[in-house]
């Protein structure tokens, strides 16, 4: 049990977490929970409530897109930590137009945070950034996809969903 509890500890910790004209605004939904119980459950939510799309300085379609979309990951963690192993984020404009998805797997994720472990009953905030390609307007529809795994081996995905106007 003590060796499988380790291998686990440790393969948590190896995880890791990566990432046309005019401004866009995103609105978040609440925050999301999964778990068994209350005290075991992990919540995860997208911040601020108003996210601003950027003007890249130098963007030009087609080689580079002008739009960038910044915002925070919040991730706490119950009873039992929690790790995140990939995210996959959509977009669609209100046209209906959707950009291929885009997903950041375990490598790239601790490439760019070094680990994406919570410890129980602690919080993290991943900050990501998400660049709008050409063919799509920055107002729309953001899905991010969580895949995660908790220290008990469970695995798990949450949806969060926001609004560019």
């Amino acid at each position: 049990m003590y060796k499988i509890r380790t291998a686990v500890e440790i393969l948590l910790a190896a995880l890791a977490f990566a990432s046309c004209g005019g401004d866009a605004n995103l609105n978040v939904t609440g925050p999301t929970s999964i778990g068994l119980k209350t005290s075991d459950s992990a919540s995860f939510a997208l911040t601020p409530d108003v996210f601003t799309a950027q003007s890249i300085s130098g963007g030009a379609c087609p080689l580079l897109s002008p739009f960038l979309v910044g915002f925070n990951l919040s991730v706490h963690a119950g009873a039992i930590g929690v790790s995140v192993t990939d995210i996959t984020l959509r977009f669609s404009d209100r046209r209906g137009i959707a950009m291929p998805q885009v997903t950041l797997p375990a490598p790239v994720l601790a490439t760019q945070f070094g680990t994406t472990l919570v410890q129980a009953r602690s919080a993290r905030v991943f900050p990501l950034t998400f660049r709008l390609d050409c063919t799509v307007q920055p107002v729309g529809t953001l899905v991010v996809v969580l895949d995660t795994l908790d220290a008990n081996g469970r695995a798990g995905s949450v949806t969060l969903t926001g609004n560019l106007h």
